[in-house]
This record gives C-alpha cells, structure tokens and sequence, in this order.
C-alpha cells in the first residue's frame, strides 16, 4: 500500500513538473537572457539577499549532499524481488533522473521575466526564497493562470510526501539491516505483524518530531539544519569511499554481490569528491560563527557530540555482549548476500 501511494505521488509531481516546465518554456515571458550572468555569486560569494554564503562551488558541494535518493535503495530491497547484481542500474538511473529534471525546473524559472520592474530575475527569484516564495507557482500564477499555481501546489504536496514515506521507510530499512547485521543492538532488527522494522519506525517517529520543531524554530535554524545534513552526509560518503578501498584492499578475493565499476579507481574518484563536499561544508560552518551566526556551530557540537556519546555506549555494549554483534566482516557479507 506505501508503495503504491509513493508511485502515485510521484507519477503526478513528474507530471506536473515536465507539464509546467513546457509551458513555461514557450512563454512569452521567458527570455534566456534572464539566465545570466549564470554564475551570480561567482565560485564562493555571500549572497545578501538569503544571508549567508553562495556560489558555484558552494552549491556543488551542497547540492550534491542533498541527493536523498539512496534512501530508497534499502526499501526497494527489502520489499521488492529485483536482482541484487542490477541494483547499480537504480543509482545511475535516478541520479540522471534527477539531474534533468531539477535542471529543467531550474532553467525554466530562472528564464521568466521579473514581475517586479525593478528587479532582475535573479533578485525577484532570491526575494521570494527569502519569504519562503513557491518560485514556479507565483510565476505560474502571474504569467499562466490560477489553475497552473494550484497544480504546481499539489505537485509540492506530492514531494514533500514522497519525500518523508522514502526517508521514513527507507532510514527504517537501514538501521532494521544493521541491527540484523549486528552494528546495532539486535531489538532494532524486530519487526511487527506486518514484517516492518518496529524500533526503527519508532526511532523515525522521534526524529520527524524533532525536525518539525526545528522546521518551526526559524530560517537560521533550517539553514543550520541543512548545512548539518550536507556536513553528516559528507563525511559519511567519504567514510564508506574509504571503507570501500580498505575492503579491496584488505579483502581482494571476498565474494561480494555485486562490484563497482572501474575498481579502486571508482573509489578513489569517490574519496577526492567526498573530501571535497565535506571540506566546503566544514567552510561554511566556520564562516558562518566567524561571521557573528554561531547557529551552525553550536548545532554541529551538540550533534557529534550526541554521535560520539551514542558511539560509545554502543562500543561499551558490545563489549558486555559481543553476541549483539557481527565480528567477522565476511559473514556480515555473508548475511547481506
């Protein structure tokens, strides 16, 4: 049924999306020339207008983390009969998926023209993300018709669910296949009468209202949280890049479901551009306290510190019933496979 529901909802954003983005695209108010210049902040630049730090290559480094589509792999694994050897086809497939679609929207409402006269399209579009502006429904609104802004709504309502059923299930899936796994302590790996992870729904349930009390705290804290994010997401690809290398190194024989391609060159490739993203956000972080907003800083500590405490007591555990977890790399393959 959950899955039936996120194939719904996703149909109708693509839909409303492909649909707006034509018809914005032979509007008369869309002009390429309201693209440039493309680079308005130039490689790293403070952007005044959203108060705080922009640019090409800030937005590469976070933009990159922000690709939460992974998250549906252990989902689609768990519920879905798919061979495992074709799982790769999934990652390459959506990160393509997405990369056209977002640079369609993208291009499609940075070419309409500024409804105020006074301001360039660049400094109209920045306005309306400063008040929390839906961007391509105030333009549908003005340019299309009232029926294209309350499509283009719904469209919005149907990310934002696809989005919490895909984080929710799918962070449930992975701490359920570690607990299984024994990197967490095994009641995480219990499932109710419908076979889905019970603590993990839990555990989700805890941190969706926590989010939603950030989410309601204010724009310096929803920015703190999105760096944070961006930062955890960093070092986590550049901890399992690492960890990849280490296995070929260490391991070079072991039977492994499935191989990326290209080899120790892949993982090499992954390492420089996780160093990359995490590093850029590490700067924004430190910018933004130097800068007088500690707000970033503060949740950073709190948050690895949090990490560190739980880390801890999960090493400490391990060490008083080591029955809980895994001690042989091989046979967490093993299970896995």
């Amino acid at each position: 049924m959950v899955t039936s529901l996120q194939v719904i909802l996703f149909v109708l954003l693509v839909l409303v999306g492909f649909m707006y983005v034509i018809i914005f695209l032979f509007n008369d108010a869309f002009s390429v020339s309201n693209w440039g210049p493309f680079f308005q902040e130039g490689a790293i630049g403070y952007n005044s207008i959203i108060g705080m730090d922009a640019g090409f290559v800030l937005a590469v480094a976070a933009l990159v983390t922000m690709f939460f589509g992974f998250e549906l792999i252990p989902q689609f694994a768990s519920e879905a009969e798919y061979p495992r050897n074709k799982y790769w086809k999934l990652m390459v497939g959506g990160i393509f998926f997405v990369i056209l679609f977002d640079s369609l929207i993208c291009l499609a409402e940075s070419g309409m023209g500024s409804i105020d006269p006074h301001m360039t399209t660049f400094e109209y579009i920045s306005g309306l993300y400063e008040s929390n502006g839906m961007v391509s429904a105030v333009f549908a609104e003005a340019y299309v018709g009232e029926w294209l802004k309350w499509a283009i709504a719904i469209a919005n309502f149907c990310c934002m669910g696809c989005c919490l059923i895909g984080f929710w299930m799918g962070a449930a899936r992975i701490l359920y296949s570690m607990g299984k796994s024994g990197s967490l302590p095994s009641f995480f790996a219990k499932t109710n009468k419908h076979g889905m992870p019970s603590a993990g729904n839990y555990f989700m349930l805890l941190m969706v209202f926590i989010l939603t009390v950030i989410a309601v705290s204010g724009d310096s804290w929803i920015n703190a949280t999105f760096s944070l994010m961006a930062l955890g997401v960093g070092f986590t690809y550049l901890g399992v890049s690492m960890s990849f290398l280490k296995l070929r190194k260490i391991m070079p024989d072991a039977e492994r479901p499935w191989t990326a391609p290209g080899g120790r060159i892949t993982g090499i490739i992954a390492v420089i551009s996780a160093l990359f993203m995490a590093a850029m956000m590490v700067y924004t972080v430190v910018k933004s306290a130097i800068d007088g907003d500690p707000t970033m800083l503060i949740m950073v500590i709190v948050f690895f510190t949090v990490i560190g405490a739980i880390r801890y007591l999960l090493k400490k555990d391990e060490k008083n019933h080591p029955e809980r977890y895994a001690q042989d790399i091989e046979k967490q393959i093993t299970m896995e496979e």
